[in-house]
C-alpha cells in the first residue's frame, strides 16, 4: 500500500497533538526523501496495528462501504473511573465543554459524551471523553472514524478541550491514551488502556550523541496514572510506553504546545552529494529521494528517542553522501529537536550495500552555525560541512574547485579553506 504526503501529514498531526513533527526519525527522514512515506506509516503505526479498540480490549466491526458502525469497546462502554465519576455536575461542565468542541466540527456523532475517566489532578479537575461518529466518514485513504475523543482540563478560564482527536479502524490510530494538563502543562495523566505502562520525565544523550532515558512504571489508581513532572510549554522532555518497552509501543500524548508556540522552525536541509559519490553509491540510490532508507534507519535507531516526541530545531540539517578513496559509502546525517543541540552523525558502509557504522559525532550548540568537521577512519581524509558556506581544499598542487555546504578533502589534503558569504575566509590545516 502507498500514500501520500497528504495522508502521512494527517496520521502524523493525529499521533502528536499539535507537535510539528513526529517521534524520533519519522519527520527528519520525511524531509530527507519521499520514498521514506511508505516505510514511515509503518513505524507510525507500529503500536497500533491492532486499532484503538484492540488496544482497549474491545471489540470493532464495520461495513466498508459506509453507513454506521457496530462498535463494542471498554473505552466506550465502561462506567467512568476516577474519583470525580460520581460528581455529575462536574461531569456536565465537562459535556459543555465537549460540545464547544465540537460546534466547528463537520463530523456528526451519536449517542451521548462518555468519560472513561474524571479525576481531581494537582491543576484542577480534568477527563477524558469519548463519543461514537454517526457518519463514519473517512479518516485517511481506506479508514473509519468510529468515534472522537480528547481530554477537558483545568484552565485559567475554566475547563477547556485539548485536541480532538479521531479514533478510526487503520493502523495509525494515534489514540491519545496520555495528557499534559494544566497552564504550565506540568502534570502528565495517563488513561489505564489496560495495559503496563512506563513514563520517563527527561532526555539525555551520552558522549557518543545516543539517545538516554531512565524508565520507571506508571502504576494506575482508579484508571489513571497522575504525576507532576517538569513544565513541557516549550518542549516535551517525558515520554511514554507500553511495557515491555520498544519504539513500536509509543504512548500518544496531547498536549496544548501550539497555544505556548516558540516560533515557527522552518529548518534548512542541505542535501549535497559529494563528487565522486557514483564509486560507492548505486546509481540508483544517488538521488535523495531513492537512498537506501531502510539501512540508514536501522544505523541511526541507538540515537533516536524511542518513544519520544519532539518539534523539528531550527538548525540547518545535513543530508550530504559520498564515497571514501577505498570506495566505501560515506552519509552524514543530522538530528536536532528543539532547543536541544544538534547531533551530526557520519556512518560508513561497504560499497553498493551493507549495513552503515557510525565514525563520527560532533555535537553543536542550538543556534550555532560551526563548522563541521570529521576526520575519516583509516587516513581516508577529512569532512567538513557549513551551510551555506564556500568549501576549496590545497594540496602540494595548489588550490582545488570550491564546493558548496560540504567538502571532502582527500588525505594528501594539505588544508580547507571555509568562506561564508560576508565574512574572512577560515583555514583549517590537514594533519595526515
Amino acid at each position: 500500500m502507498t500514500i501520500g504526503e497528504s495522508d502521512v501529514r494527517h496520521a502524523l498531526e493525529r499521533a502528536t497533538g499539535h507537535l510539528d513533527s513526529p517521534p524520533g526519525l519519522l519527520d527528519d527522514v520525511r524531509r530527507a526523501g519521499r520514498r521514506r512515506i511508505v516505510r514511515r506509516r509503518t513505524l507510525l503505526g507500529g503500536g497500533l496495528v491492532l486499532g484503538a479498540a484492540a488496544l482497549a480490549g474491545g471489540l470493532v466491526t464495520w461495513p466498508r462501504l459506509g453507513g454506521p458502525m457496530d462498535v463494542a469497546s471498554p473505552l466506550l462502554d465502561e462506567p467512568t473511573r476516577g474519583d470525580l465519576a460520581g460528581d455529575r455536575a462536574f461531569l456536565e461542565r465537562v459535556a459543555r465543554a465537549w460540545r464547544k468542541a465540537l460546534s466547528d466540527s463537520d463530523v456528526s456523532m451519536t449517542g451521548e459524551m462518555h468519560a472513561v475517566w474524571a479525576g481531581n489532578t494537582p491543576v484542577g479537575p480534568a477527563a477524558f471523553v469519548i463519543q461514537r461518529t454517526r457518519d463514519n466518514p473517512l479518516a485517511t485513504g481506506e479508514y473509519r472514524v468510529f468515534a472522537m475523543c480528547t481530554f477537558i482540563h483545568t484552565m485559567p478560564d475554566g475547563l477547556e478541550p485539548m485536541i480532538v482527536t479521531q479514533m478510526d479502524d487503520g493502523p495509525t490510530d494515534g489514540v491519545p491514551q496520555a495528557g499534559l494538563l494544566g497552564p504550565d502543562a506540568d502534570v502528565l495523566v495517563v488513561v489505564d488502556f489496560g495495559a503496563p505502562v512506563l513514563y520517563s520525565p527527561e532526555l539525555a544523550f551520552n558522549s557518543d550523541g545516543i539517545a538516554v532515558r531512565a524508565w520507571q512504571p506508571a502504576p494506575f489508581t482508579d484508571g489513571a496514572f497522575v504525576a507532576r513532572i517538569p513544565q513541557q510549554k516549550t518542549r516535551i522532555t517525558v515520554a511514554i510506553g507500553r511495557s515491555p518497552l520498544s519504539r513500536f509501543d509509543i504512548v500518544h500524548l496531547a498536549n496544548d504546545l501550539a497555544r505556548h508556540p516558540s516560533g515557527q522552525r522552518q529548518p534548512e536541509l542541505i542535501q549535497k552529494t559529494l563528487p565522486g559519490a557514483d564509486r560507492a553509491w548505486r546509481a540508483d540510490q544517488l538521488d535523495p529521494q531513492d537512498l537506501p532508507w531502510d539501512r540508514m534507519e536501522e544505523a541511526l535507531m541507538p540515537f533516536l528517542d524511542p518513544c519520544g516526541v519532539h518539534r523539528s530545531g531550527a538548525d540547518p540539517i545535513y543530508s550530504v553522501i559520498g564515497s571514501t578513496p577505498d570506495r566505501r559509502r560515506l552519509w552524514l546525517y543530522s538530528l536536532q529537536w528543539d532547543d536541544y543541540p544538534s547531533r551530526h552523525l557520519l556512518f560508513l558502509a561497504p560499497p553498493n550495500d551493507g549495513a552503515f557504522t557510525p565514525v563520527g559525532f560532533v555535537s553543536t550548540a542550538p543556534g550555532g552555525r560551526d563548522t563541521l568537521i570529521f576526520g575519516l577512519p583509516d587516513r581516508q581524509g577529512t569532512l567538513f560541512a557549513r551551510a551555506g558556506a564556500e568549501l576549496r581544499y590545497r594540496t602540494a598542487a595548489g588550490w582545488q574547485p570550491a564546493e558548496t555546504d560540504a567538502l571532502l578533502a582527500p588525505p594528501d589534503g594539505l588544508e580547507v579553506e571555509v568562506t561564508i558569504p560576508g565574512a574572512e575566509p577560515q583555514r583549517y590545516p590537514l594533519v595526515n
